[in-house]
């Protein structure tokens, strides 16, 4: 499968698969590898890579009352997960993914023998793989905004000097500055003007 993010809500578009490709999995358990997974893709989404430090991911039974951060556009929330099915190789098309199987679908053919048996397991597994996938990406988030920002070289990267660096954004300045100018809720305006006033 190619799993790839339409531009949306600010993110361009962006190929996870390539991505993918590209890297080793890094990590002692699936959650650790999809997290560092993750944190790569995160990383190359916007421009500067500092934005993604404003962003969150939240199930929706959990409230929503953190002013500091925005929600990740539907579409690449829904990438991320389905990338992670892939991976892990439970991936299912929706039309498979419940009720009954039909076994003239495009996608059986690629399973070969025992497809059904196949299609059930995947089902099976699913939840488990889901929740990961979602613990995966807020780690992911939060470890993100433990960087700093270089800003000679435009990246995002884990600097070893943490809190005592002076030369590097980091996400605690931003966070206060976003504080400073605001009354209540996050406004569009001032996150543009702290975009230009770090650049």
């Amino acid at each position: 499968m190619n799993h790839k993010i339409s531009q949306a809500d600010g993110f361009p578009t962006c190929n996870l698969t390539d991505i993918y490709n590209s890297e080793l999995l890094i990590g002692g358990d699936a959650v650790s590898q999809l997290s560092n997974f993750y944190m790569v893709a995160l990383k190359t989404m916007l421009e500067p890579s500092y934005k993604i430090w404003a962003f969150t991911y939240r199930p929706s039974c959990v409230r929503r009352v953190d002013r500091h951060f925005q929600e990740l556009p539907p579409k690449v929330t829904t990438a991320i997960i389905e990338v992670a099915f892939d991976i892990v190789g439970v991936y299912l098309p929706v039309e498979l993914s419940y009720g009954s199987i039909d076994m003239e679908h495009e996608f059986i053919k690629t399973l070969g023998e025992g497809a059904e048996l196949e299609v059930q397991r995947r089902r099976d597994e699913r939840i488990t793989v889901f929740k990961n996938a979602v613990e995966a990406l807020g780690k992911a988030m939060n470890n993100l905004r433990t960087y700093h920002f270089d800003i000679a070289k435009g990246a995002l990267f884990n600097c070893n000097k943490r809190s005592y660096c002076e030369h590097h954004l980091k996400w605690g300045q931003v966070r206060k500055f976003r504080e400073q100018h605001q009354d209540g809720d996050v406004t569009r305006r001032s996150y543009q003007i702290c975009n230009r006033s770090t650049q």
